[in-house]
């Protein structure tokens, strides 16, 4: 889920527990990475980028448009922060063939 309260951003993430049919909010994603695109996310380990942090969401500036996005932002759920990729350096790899 993301939100948008006054211009600033915000995301409630769920898990699907299958055996009991129902989503259980998660209060954090971990040592995990989550990729957000237009139809779906992705999520992977953060050692698996040599990011060294998880409980991170990448998303696009406006994902339900075209595959190609003029600018990727960075949320931390532990410090519920947003920042421009172009901010953060050490993450900026991750997306270089993108660009």
């Amino acid at each position: 889920m993301l939100w948008n309260p006054e211009k600033g951003i915000g995301f409630g993430v769920f898990r699907l527990s299958e055996e009991e049919q129902r989503w259980d909010k998660m209060e954090s994603l971990g040592e995990q990475i989550l990729f957000l695109v237009s139809d779906h996310a992705i999520s992977a380990p953060a050692s698996e980028f040599c990011c060294g942090k998880g409980n991170l969401i990448f998303y696009p500036e406006n994902p339900s448009s075209s595959p190609e996005y003029s600018h990727i932002f960075l949320f931390d759920l532990e410090t519920v922060t947003t920042s421009p990729l172009e901010n953060c350096p050490a993450y900026c790899n991750l997306f270089c063939h993108l660009f």
